[in-house]
């Protein structure tokens, strides 16, 4: 995996103190983790584009910049499934990261 990928969620990550970790990913997809604490952690991966035309229309998912939260659970709270959104860009995933880091902290403090 190349480390040219992802340079501004990385420098994002940096300058937040957040960890950066290569992971897998379907083929030979770049994905990184984005550790922002033991509770909460992103998956970025860059995905091929999954669209095929069918009877019914168009089918599949479009290609690019894929992210995924990842919530640690805990003891007595309900299964939480987590879905990948695609994003327009990496600026786009960085703001979508920052809310949901907002609103976990917020849930925790109540």
């Amino acid at each position: 995996m190349a480390k040219r990928t992802f340079t501004k969620i990385r420098k994002w990550a940096e300058e937040n103190g957040y960890k950066i970790e290569e992971t897998w990913a379907y083929g030979d997809q770049d994905a990184i983790r984005v550790i922002v604490s033991e509770k909460q952690s992103f998956k970025l991966e860059v995905r091929k584009s999954t669209i095929y035309m069918s009877i019914r229309g168009q089918r599949g998912d479009a290609g690019g910049l894929y992210l995924t939260e990842e919530l640690k659970r805990e003891e007595g709270e309900p299964y939480r499934r987590n879905y990948a959104f695609h994003q327009a860009s990496q600026r786009v995933a960085i703001e979508s990261m920052e809310s949901d880091i907002k609103q976990l902290a917020k849930r925790i403090a109540q």
